[in-house]
């Protein structure tokens, strides 16, 4: 194992200052992740980094992420979904809060979370946003503060039309609030 000690520049900052040589193409394959899609017999989707790229410009034109926003990363990254919450900021100016690990089952972290970093954006599979929205159901005085959130997306279940209803109604104060449905961005 090496070990950088940041206490002692030298041990990181020698070597070579020159830019790398760029011997990725568009074309090369950026990742592999495992999916059953909708066949239910998981499958290894090869992505290119051309894919990557287009699905995240796709979703930056159709929803827009300024420079002043913030994605909750909270996704684990075996998830497709973990990949637009990792690269999209990046890619705009914007800005990522990761999660402490094992937050994402938690609605009290999820919500302190937000409402402490100012979240905008975050992706919830349809079950644990069911789960999110009866703890501020239950608490909806933390739901009252979250007024930094602007777009919630929810992916990889199918997204019952009443938790759509129960969620602008717990968050009716976010005025700009959107929820947007999407199925996973490898398929």
């Amino acid at each position: 194992v090496t070990v950088i000690n940041l206490a002692d520049e030298s041990s990181y900052t020698d070597g070579n200052a020159e830019n790398p040589e760029r011997v990725n193409t568009p074309n090369d394959l950026i990742y592999c992740i495992y999916t059953s899609g909708t066949t239910g017999q998981p499958k290894g989707v090869m992505n290119r980094h051309t894919g990557l790229i287009n699905r995240i410009m796709w979703m930056h034109d159709r929803y827009p992420l300024s420079e002043t926003g913030k994605i909750l990363q909270k996704t684990t990254y075996t998830f497709d979904v973990s990949v637009w919450e990792i690269i999209w900021w990046s890619l705009v100016g914007a800005s990522v809060v990761m999660l402490v690990p094992g937050g994402e089952k938690d609605p009290e972290i999820i919500s302190r979370t937000i409402i402490d970093n100012e979240i905008t954006t975050l992706h919830f599979v349809p079950s644990m946003l069911n789960m999110f929205l009866a703890y501020l159901e239950d608490n909806q005085n933390i739901a009252d503060e979250m007024v930094s959130i602007e777009h919630i997306f929810a992916s990889g279940e199918a997204l019952p039309k009443e938790t759509v209803h129960k969620m602008y109604e717990i968050l009716s104060k976010h005025k700009n609030l959107l929820l947007s449905n999407f199925y996973g961005p490898t398929e």
